[in-house]
């Protein structure tokens, strides 16, 4: 069997060199960044676009919003173009078509534009929900929109050590999206969205940052409190040291720190993971110490954090990639097998 990664990287070069939305320069092949420092390292990949194309990694009709939105919160794009953004000093968009991001942004911006199409794919978890609640994206300052990408929460509810302000995006612990329904009896549910493309994990997160840090010792407390989302026979904190679990750990108790908070009126959250079944090199990721509450992340979670309060969710992400027909063309082949 082909794996995920190789049928969808097949399938994205194919879209780079049918589309009618790229020039027909965005077709050459592109360089990758692993930072921002501007460094050409000479390789060019069919996988990602020119650099001068990066934003072209956006679809046409949700372009100038998400960079607007980036560009304003001052959010980190992952592997972010250098002067791909809005102006000089600004990254810009990964050129990467394989990117994650870019797809949680290129789909939930689509359904943010036809509301009713998003508020009918988050009743699947929320059956009451009535309308969806415009937020402020990332600062108190910034508009309102029914999205909110790399959530951080209002405060640092999970006491990790920063330097200076929290930036989204950036060394702190986030969700790639942030939606909040009001569902008929007036509660109001907050989705943390976690989206996945094609990622894989194979070694294990050490305990002990370059800086010495103890990463255990920054969410042990909030972890072992018994008031918090997970179940009581839970596992020790070192159980987690593996993506995706170190994540959605910390996703988790973001979320609870979200609701204690109250933050934009929740009363209930839900951690929604939206990761593709095909790509089961990273749903069949278990460590041994998880295997006790399932052989697939989804399972594990689900075990881990039933609710009611906070809960976890795992959807594929088919239904988010084939909603609208820009949607479908970039993504929906992926699916037609």
């Amino acid at each position: 069997m082909t794996d995920w990664r190789t049928v969808a990287k097949a399938h994205q070069i194919g879209w780079k060199s049918t589309t009618k939305t790229l020039p027909p320069e965005a077709r050459e092949d592109g360089p990758y960044y692993f930072t921002t420092d501007g460094r050409e390292k000479g390789r060019r990949y069919p996988h990602c676009l020119p650099r001068r194309f990066a934003a072209y990694n956006l679809l046409v009709g949700v372009r100038d919003e998400a960079l607007a939105q980036f560009h304003a919160a001052d959010i980190t794009w992952n592997s972010g173009t250098p002067r791909a953004g809005l102006h000089a000093d600004n990254h810009g968009p990964t050129t990467s078509l394989l990117s994650s991001q870019i797809q949680c942004i290129n789909s939930l911006l689509s359904l943010e534009m036809q509301p009713d199409l998003l508020l009918d794919r988050l009743r699947r978890f929320e059956p009451s929900a009535g309308k969806i609640v415009p937020i402020r994206r990332t600062r108190p300052d910034s508009p309102k929109g029914l999205v909110a990408f790399e959530w951080i929460g209002w405060g640092n509810y999970l006491r990790e050590p920063v330097r200076g302000e929290r930036k989204p995006g950036s060394r702190v612990t986030s969700a790639d999206a942030l939606i909040i329904v009001e569902c008929e009896d007036g509660h109001r549910t907050g989705f943390l969205v976690e989206w996945k493309f094609t990622e894989s994990y194979h070694n294990p997160i050490p305990f002990i940052t370059s800086a010495g840090t103890d990463r255990r010792e920054i969410y042990r407390s909030q972890y072992e409190d018994a008031s918090g989302p997970f179940v009581a026979n839970k596992p020790p904190i070192e159980a987690y040291f593996h993506e995706p679990h170190y994540q959605l750990l910390r996703q988790s108790l973001l979320a609870q720190g979200m609701l204690q908070a109250r933050e934009n009126g929740v009363d209930r959250m839900i951690v929604l993971d939206l990761v593709p079944n095909a790509n089961r090199t990273l749903m069949d990721c278990v460590p041994e110490a998880l295997k006790p509450y399932g052989n697939t992340v989804d399972t594990v979670w689900q075990n881990l954090v039933p609710g009611p309060d906070v809960r976890f969710i795992w959807q594929d992400t088919k239904p988010w990639l084939t909603a609208t027909p820009e949607l479908a063309e970039r993504y929906g082949g992926l699916f037609d097998s």
